[in-house]
């Protein structure tokens, strides 16, 4: 006996298994990462050079800038990986 498989209800089980994964990935919310904040100020470029510099080696990435002359006041972030949640307690729940 030769099973026939139909494209269509195929094709219907597969997005609906792919819609059934995201959505839960979704609800839980695994993964999310939490931030730490840090703020720059100082005369622009001649102050905040080294600091800029020493920051962007410990990890720390841009996320605004704002001011203008004399005083200028920057905005970095990175992950905190005291906060950070853990994708599979997420996941189980605890």
């Amino acid at each position: 006996m030769k099973t026939k498989i139909e494209i269509r209800s195929l094709f219907a089980g597969v997005l609906l298994g792919a819609a059934a994964v995201l959505s839960i990935g979704a609800i839980t919310g695994a993964g999310r990462a939490a931030w730490e904040y840090k703020m720059l100020s100082g005369n622009y470029p001649a102050a905040l050079e080294k600091q800029i510099n020493k920051a962007a080696a410990e990890g720390w990435e841009f996320v605004s800038a704002s001011g203008g002359a004399p005083l200028w006041l920057i905005v970095l972030r990175r992950e905190d990986p005291s906060r950070r949640e853990d994708p599979w307690k997420a996941i189980q729940g605890k």
